[in-house]
């Protein structure tokens, strides 16, 4: 019994936690996000993961982008959008 009670307590939190992401347009809820991807913004579309850092196998809830869109100021644009430098 003295395992259960903080079992719950986890979950709830966890559960009122997810419940309370609110996206933007043209963004999803990614419930599994890597723990260490770069979100690709118009300055850098395409982010490389750096090898030689370990990156936890965690799962982490956020808001991305759906296909075709880029982040752009904390908004998801069209990629071809993207200010021209």
């Amino acid at each position: 019994m003295n395992f259960f009670l903080p079992l719950v307590c986890v979950f709830l939190i966890n559960y009122a936690t997810a419940s309370e992401i609110k996206c933007g347009p043209n963004e999803y809820l990614n419930t599994c996000a890597s723990y260490c991807d770069e979100v690709p913004t118009c300055q850098n579309p395409y982010p490389i993961r750096d090898p030689n850092i370990a990156c936890p196998a965690v799962c982490v809830e956020r808001c991305t982008c759906i296909r075709g869109y880029i982040m752009n100021n904390g908004k998801c644009i069209r990629r071809e959008r993207c200010p021209k430098c």
